[in-house]
């Protein structure tokens, strides 16, 4: 079934992929139209071979009506995409060991990331944005609309020249970090696209999902976490575990919280008993209060009981700090 769901999510994207190379109309934001054939497409402007005329015709992706111009980059950028994803994937089998993302990748991230953002906005935009919900949607529908948010948020730094190196912060992430989710993303929108339940048939796993806090805005926090769902999570109450990460994991690549302890333990272990909640931390001086805005987000009637909570790499009076303030407030 999930090969099925997946490869219908396929053919939906390489329907207009085929088209690619062949001479359809094109509208502008006025209504007027023309005929023509794309060539290229850099992003901003798209260049033409239209019929009649010795040279490209390039008109700025602004000019053009919404659906064409999702559809001048998709055709534009499909082959970049399979070109790109082939060399970031030839070049991490290459060797054992980390690779980590430099300025020679940002062209490919590019062609991926400009790819991808386009496919995902039919099913993005089924969601609320910013990760929101109604308060009587269930975990379920909470948890798709953060990833979506996460998701489209990744793509949107994966498409804009060097954002993913996230430079100025303790490491830059790792290739093949990268390479997952991108993997991830793409059979998460397949799934969701289908009207599947993605998460439901894969528990037992931490996805990472993204929200914009209420109550507690602050320009260095990334306001994103990782979520782990046990196999048992639809079928009997289960502790809550509210994981905290040290001061190296800092930062807003959140692959870094998987690198010590409960997160890292979770990428192998599929039987851990307890729902696990590791948000990122990325200020060194304030106590996150947006914490408690995380543990608002699980439905009242969810199947978790009082959260238990874990601390790492603090001295013991800032520990209790940051513990006390989303526990017992």
């Amino acid at each position: 079934m999930r090969i099925i769901i997946i490869g219908s999510f396929f053919i939906i994207c390489g329907c207009i992929g085929l088209n690619a190379q062949q001479l359809r109309k094109w509208t502008n934001t006025e209504g007027r139209s023309f005929s023509g054939t794309i060539v290229d497409c850099d992003g901003e402007t798209a260049k033409y071979k239209v019929f009649g005329r010795n040279k490209l015709v390039e008109i700025p992706l602004s000019q053009l009506c919404p659906a064409d111009r999702r559809i001048a980059v998709i055709e534009a950028y499909k082959p970049k995409y399979e070109a790109a994803l082939r060399h970031l994937k030839s070049e991490a089998a290459k060797t054992s060991k980390d690779v980590f993302l430099n300025r020679e990748h940002i062209p490919y991230l590019n062609d991926i990331g400009m790819y991808l953002k386009e496919i995902v906005k039919p099913v993005a935009e089924k969601f609320k944005p910013e990760g929101e919900f109604d308060d009587a949607d269930d975990y379920w529908v909470r948890v798709h609309s953060g990833m979506v948010y996460f998701a489209t948020t990744w793509l949107e730094e994966l498409s804009n020249q060097g954002e993913m190196l996230k430079t100025g912060e303790a490491r830059p992430p790792k290739l093949k970090d990268t390479l997952r989710h991108i993997g991830d993303f793409y059979e998460f929108f397949a799934e969701t696209h289908a009207g599947k339940n993605y998460f439901k048939g894969r528990l037992g796993r931490q996805f990472p999902v993204k929200f914009k806090p209420k109550n507690y805005i602050h320009d260095n926090q990334p306001y994103h976490y990782w979520v782990y769902l046990p196999q048992k999570y639809d079928k009997e109450p289960l502790p809550l575990v509210f994981f905290l990460c040290g001061i190296g994991e800092f930062g807003t690549s959140l692959d870094a919280v998987l690198t010590n302890d409960l997160p890292k333990l979770l990428e192998t272990r599929k039987d851990y008993p307890f729902v696990v909640i590791s948000p990122q931390d990325n200020d060194r001086v304030s106590r996150p209060p947006y914490f408690n805005e995380i543990l608002a987000r699980l439905p009242k009637d969810n199947s978790t009981e009082r959260p238990i909570s874990n601390a790492l790499s603090f001295p013991a009076e800032e520990r209790e700090k940051r513990e006390s303030s989303y526990l017992f407030n």
